[in-house]
């Protein structure tokens, strides 16, 4: 079945009346799962990095491929046309088709045999996600009233958090599994790497089919947003250049060190440390929940603080800093000792700062006008994706292949990640801050 308009939920009138609190989150139950299984076929490939270069003979940059450039490249740009989609079609059988589609795409990546195939999977996986985020703040929107809506966005936002969680411990859990002889019954064959990909993304094809257990509602507010025509977008990017090119590059900078991170601290653990890649799912899995939910309300508190109390330049002032903490201890990654626990330590700092996005993306709607910010969101959030999703992983892998020429030195090619971005990062958000200042007093 192909989605239609829903033209009965654009008309303008009274607006209808919100549904029952148990049907609105209960929906995002559902989106919560799905969002979780997302992470997980997004995810998998960084406790698989080793088993594929070996089965498929291929380097850390082109396995870095597979993370980056041939999952982000369409999961960036789709965006747009996908939130075209969503504005225009039944928001249900665009998250089902996605949902579907990335499940299908992951089982492929499982079944493929050569590393063409693997790259053209992914970027399968790539575009069927691009469809979720969207569809879903899209529908959530409409299921809360604004009271209420901060509360379900949030709990939407940290599912994604735990689901990078989730993608390990149940990754390296499957990969254990597999390694110590644990087979398909139709596909006895299969690699152990090729197993983690069926077995993961399978559950999603029935996953897809609960969407249908939460209800379409109403469209609200839907004049403002179609007055305002798409030249509208580009006259307020022209006249606010310098802020948003401050704030889209810093953003930038910190979604590259924030995937470079994601990428390659399991390989790291079980290449350079030793340690199984159960063991590695675990713990990664537990260190990525405490630090990156832990993170997400630190950096978001400490900055409605700062703004509250007067401090009109505060999200991007304090990522000023924080690209300075990164920068500071990035280099402690290499010394530290006590093994692979010091190193978790290390990077503790790292992965709280890295969860950036809330902080980032309130800055952009402080200063955008109601009627543009749905689509000035689409633009921030395709730029920083294909940015940090192409150069994030791919930046250590190419230092680790051509320069250091040692599989052992990708700990070393991490911090020399970090020593390159982040100063660049509090560069531009420092030269940001002053036209920031200006907006936010006009806001």
């Amino acid at each position: 079945m192909v989605p239609v308009p829903e033209k009965d939920e654009i008309e303008t009138g009274a607006e209808p009346a919100f549904p029952s609190a148990l049907l609105a989150w209960s929906s995002v139950a559902i989106l919560l799962v799905m969002g979780i299984n997302a992470f997980l076929d997004r995810q998998i490939v960084a406790l698989l990095v080793d088993a594929i270069k070996l089965d498929l003979g291929v380097t850390d940059f082109q396995v870095s491929l597979l993370q980056g450039l041939a999952f982000g490249i369409l999961y960036a740009t789709a965006g747009l046309p996908l939130g075209y989609a969503v504005d225009r079609f039944s928001r249900r059988w665009v998250i089902f088709w996605g949902v579907f589609a990335w499940s299908i795409c992951a089982v492929l990546c499982g079944l493929s045999e050569t590393y063409g195939a693997l790259l053209a999977a992914r970027v399968g996986v790539g575009l069927g996600e691009a469809a979720l985020g969207p569809a879903a703040y899209s529908i959530l929107s409409d299921l809360f009233p604004k009271k209420r809506l901060a509360l379900a966005l949030s709990v939407y936002s940290i599912g994604s958090l735990l689901g990078a969680s989730v993608a390990y411990i149940v990754g390296g859990a499957v990969i254990s599994w597999a390694a110590s002889g644990g087979s398909l019954p139709l596909l006895p064959d299969l690699e152990v790497w090729q197993i983690a990909f069926v077995v993961t993304g399978l559950p999603g094809v029935l996953i897809a089919f609960l969407v249908f257990a939460m209800p379409e509602p109403k469209r609200r507010h839907t004049l403002v947003a179609e007055g305002a025509p798409f030249r509208a977008v580009f006259s307020f990017m022209s006249a606010n250049a310098r802020f948003l090119t401050c704030l889209i590059l810093g953003s930038a900078c910190m979604m590259i060190c924030a995937y470079a991170g994601l990428s390659w601290t399991a390989v790291i653990l079980h290449r350079v440390y030793g340690w199984s890649i159960g063991t590695v799912g675990l713990a990664l899995g537990l260190w990525s929940a405490l630090l990156g939910v832990s993170g997400l309300l630190f950096n978001g508190a400490v900055v409605d603080g700062l703004y509250s109390r007067g401090v009109r330049d505060a999200h991007l002032r304090y990522y000023v800093y924080g690209f300075t903490v990164i920068a500071l201890s990035a280099p402690v990654v290499l010394v530290m000792p006590f093994g692979a626990i010091g190193f978790l330590l290390a990077m503790a700092p790292i992965k709280i700062l890295g969860n950036f996005i809330g902080v980032s993306a309130a800055a952009l709607q402080i200063v955008t006008p109601a009627e543009l910010r749905g689509r000035m969101s689409a633009v921030f959030i395709a730029a920083i994706s294909i940015t940090g999703l192409t150069i994030g992983p791919s930046f250590p892998a190419f230092l680790t292949d051509f320069v250091f020429q040692d599989e052992l030195a990708v700990k070393k090619s991490l911090v020399m990640t970090y020593l390159t971005f982040a100063p660049i990062g509090a560069g531009l958000f420092y030269f940001g801050m002053k036209p920031f200042r200006a907006l936010s007093a006009e806001s």
